[in-house]
């Protein structure tokens, strides 16, 4: 993040606190849920937060309830509900590193591992019809 960015998150925090998720993009929860967030989710995660710098843990948190209960459906042969929770834990672990601009910090890193674990067990359940692709950019 910038020095000018970090200066002004003052004016994200005043819009989470008076109004969560709709303050910043008003009536965008169903295009959303189109990219794979369930309206649920995102409602626990701005219960939350109130401040910018809350988001990457508030996103965390939901994300490790959604694989939590994943595992749990997956153990007990619940195969397609297990599928369904991973891929919504998947889509929250991005989330919350995409929370986190400063590349260095390592919550960023942990949080991509565990979306790419949710996106491999979501594969494994589906028949590998769903599967990570690695693609080079720049050289990396």
């Amino acid at each position: 993040m910038t020095i000018r960015s970090t200066g002004r998150s003052w004016t994200l925090d005043i819009a989470l606190a008076q109004g969560g998720f709709d303050a910043l993009h008003p009536e965008a929860k169903g295009t959303m849920e189109l990219l794979g967030h369930d309206h649920t989710d995102f409602d626990k995660v701005f219960a939350l937060v109130k401040s910018g710098a809350m988001l990457p843990k508030a996103w965390a948190t939901v994300a490790a309830q959604a694989e939590e209960r994943a595992a749990h459906h997956e153990k007990n042969g619940f195969a397609r509900t297990a599928s369904d929770l991973y891929e919504r834990a998947a889509v929250m672990w991005g989330r919350a590193q995409y929370s986190i601009f400063d590349a260095a910090d390592p919550r960023k890193a942990a949080f991509r591992e565990r979306t790419n674990h949710c996106v491999e067990r979501l594969g494994a359940l589906r028949d590998g019809r769903v599967r990570r692709v690695v693609l080079d950019f720049e050289g990396k």
